[in-house]
């Protein structure tokens, strides 16, 4: 059994990882390959074979060549910072750190931040200072290195316009590149990367990046939070919270919204004032048909979600659940399509 080291949480044995820990930790699974390396290496020590001095570079060195890509999941803010703040170790002390905006600017200035370096921005095909605050004085002279930061790469041609602007600015730097998350495709394009993932999706990014169309909402534990337990008796105290409801941090705005959620239908007016006050657009709400809470609790409530979904028109192919076990179980009923849990990170496609 896993227990965080932080705040000594116990995870159950049947745990996911990466585990997400409330206290804001996350952990990898043990044994996780990282590549073609780790995985010889399991193979020569089941044998007996002893690693000689040697063994971890080669090990290295494969694992690198041939990396093995992670299973496809959500990444978090958080752990975009626990990525940074671990390859901070690879930028020198006092250095040049350029971002590649948007969201790579959150690894860059981390990076830089715990390095004490200058922070520039790529803007179109310009390099432009970000500030270095009072520690130190941005440096007049051309800097012998430059670390080119983004936050992904999947074919490198980002990467690879941000080398050629680098290079404009400072023709004789040498230039390193580092993203926290990359394709397999694009290792060979970066000096130095995290994570080696050939589809994920970013919490801060997915709700409104250009797939945002082909989504379907849940809303309770995803549009805002879910009902505290003393909160859902189905009546006064239900609407009440329901009206005072905050916003989550997951927030799609770019096209109107097709929503399936298990609030019944006899909540319809108050859950579309409550959508239209915090500026949702709403193209189609579908909402559970049962009398009250008790026939729904009696219900399936994720074959009905995947019904409901199956009934959509074709180009809706993603749904995003808050509850990890109706994800689940509503990915092996739904036509192919994608299901993104957001409490747990877990991506389970459909082919």
């Amino acid at each position: 059994m896993t227990t965080c080291k932080i705040c000594h949480h116990k995870f159950q044995p049947n745990v996911v990882y990466p585990i997400w820990c409330k206290c804001g930790a996350i952990y990898d699974a043990p044994d996780k390959p990282r590549g073609l390396g780790d995985s010889i290496a399991k193979v020569t020590e089941a044998m007996g074979i002893k690693p000689c001095g040697g063994c971890k570079k080669r090990q290295d060195k494969l694992n690198r060549l041939f990396p093995k890509p992670q299973s496809p999941r959500v990444i978090t803010l958080r752990e975009m910072q626990k990525m940074a703040t671990e390859l901070s170790t690879e930028a020198p002390t006092m250095g040049h750190v350029v971002g590649v905006p948007r969201s790579g600017m959150i690894p860059a200035s981390i990076i830089a931040t715990l390095t004490h370096s200058h922070l520039w921005q790529l803007e179109g095909r310009e390099i432009v200072a970000v500030g270095h605050g009072q520690r130190f004085n941005l440096q007049s002279t051309e800097p012998a290195r430059i670390l080119i930061v983004d936050d992904s790469a999947y074919s490198g041609m980002a990467m690879q316009k941000a080398k050629e602007a680098v290079q404009r600015r400072w023709p004789k730097c040498q230039i390193q590149t580092m993203a926290m998350i990359t394709h397999s495709s694009a290792v060979r394009h970066l000096t130095y990367y995290h994570t080696v993932m050939d589809q994920h999706y970013f919490e801060w990014n997915f709700p409104n990046a250009p797939f945002a169309k082909h989504l379907v909402w849940d809303m309770d534990g995803v549009l805002c939070p879910d009902f505290k337990p003393n909160e859902d008796d189905d009546g006064k105290r239900y609407l009440k919270a329901m009206q005072s409801m905050p916003l989550t941090h997951i927030r799609p705005v770019k096209h109107p919204l097709t929503i399936i959620t298990a609030r019944l239908e006899k909540y319809r007016l108050p859950t579309m004032k409550w959508l239209e006050a915090n500026g949702y657009v709403v193209e189609k709400l579908v909402m559970a048909p049962w009398a009250d809470k008790e026939t729904r609790d009696r219900n399936d409530a994720s074959t009905w979600k995947a019904q409901q979904f199956n009934a959509l028109p074709k180009d809706k192919t993603i749904y995003i659940e808050s509850h990890a076990g109706i994800a689940r179980h509503m990915i092996e009923q739904m036509r192919a399509a994608t299901c993104i849990c957001t409490s747990t990170g877990e991506v389970h496609i459909k082919r």
